[in-house]
């Protein structure tokens, strides 16, 4: 059986989930509460944005993106807007899951780790993620298809599919990790995970690497040795990344003289923001601001 429901800002019907498969639509201005699924959840923004805060650590999902959560986490959410937010919450249930990541084994040659993992119970907190073609044309789907049972069990099929894939990618960072136990792997994993989005909540704030380290609780060696096995860049490359992306959008968005965008993403001066502009996109801004 699968639940769906819609809620609004003056709506009574309430969340029955009990590990079973459901979908919750939702357009609010406001929300403060707390959530607990007794099942798997991927958590998705349709507009505006929403927060959630987990163990102490806050994930700010934007339009297009999600997070993925496992069962019984206890999850506060947090957001006031002028407009509806829409978001899309799917509750997989347990037997979906391990059915699709069963169908999954056998399909790929996976590796022994690959296969002991338990799927609901291993799976770690996601960041916010992009959402990929594949969940973006599920979403899409179920929305469209709200009201039709038939086509809705499909679709939470292909999501629970896509769910096992992320957490294969999942583990195949947690194996960059070297010389360690999967226990302290996966801690180390969060640690990262948290300074990672750490740097993603404040990059345009000025944060160094001792403030990324500190928030993370590792040491300034550990974070980089580790960021960089997970993600093959460090931390500071991230967070170059991450300025100079939102400076491409800000110079096409022309709302802003060159030197203002220099400041406003924390360079030191206008040929600094430059030279990084160029050497990560091969062009000045300049030329592009014309």
């Amino acid at each position: 059986m699968i639940e769906t429901i819609k809620l609004y800002d003056h709506s009574t019907e309430k969340i029955k989930g009990k590990g079973d498969n459901s979908i919750i639509y939702s357009a609010l201005t406001n929300y403060d509460g707390r959530l607990q699924a007794d099942s798997l959840s991927l958590k998705y923004t349709i507009s505006g944005y929403e927060k959630y805060y987990i163990n102490n650590n806050q994930y700010k999902v934007e339009s297009g993106k999600f997070i993925i959560t496992p069962p019984d986490l206890t999850i506060d959410a947090k957001f006031s807007n002028p407009t509806p937010v829409e978001s899309l919450c799917i509750q997989l249930s347990n037997d979906l899951i391990n059915a699709a990541f069963n169908n999954l084994i056998f399909s790929n040659d996976l590796s022994e780790n690959m296969r002991a993992i338990n799927l609901v119970h291993d799976l770690n907190v996601y960041q916010s993620i992009e959402a990929n073609t594949t969940v973006q044309s599920t979403v899409n789907s179920i929305i469209q298809h709200f009201n039709s049972p038939e086509i809705i069990a499909e679709k939470l099929q292909l999501m629970a599919q896509e769910v096992c894939n992320i957490q294969l990618q999942l583990n195949t960072k947690l194996v960059r990790i070297e010389r360690i136990k999967k226990s302290t792997k996966s801690e180390i994993f969060h640690r990262i995970e948290k300074a990672k989005n750490f740097i993603e909540l404040n990059f345009k704030d000025e944060i160094n690497l001792d403030l990324i380290a500190e928030n993370s609780a590792l040491t300034k060696f550990d974070l980089i040795r580790y960021f960089k096995q997970i993600y093959q860049q460090t931390p500071y490359q991230y967070l170059m990344h991450l300025r100079l992306l939102r400076a491409k959008e800000l110079i096409f968005e022309n709302k802003y003289a060159l030197e203002t965008i220099a400041l406003k993403l924390n360079f030191a001066d206008l040929p600094s923001f430059s030279k990084a502009f160029k050497n990560y996109f091969g062009i000045s801004p300049s030329k592009i601001a014309r």
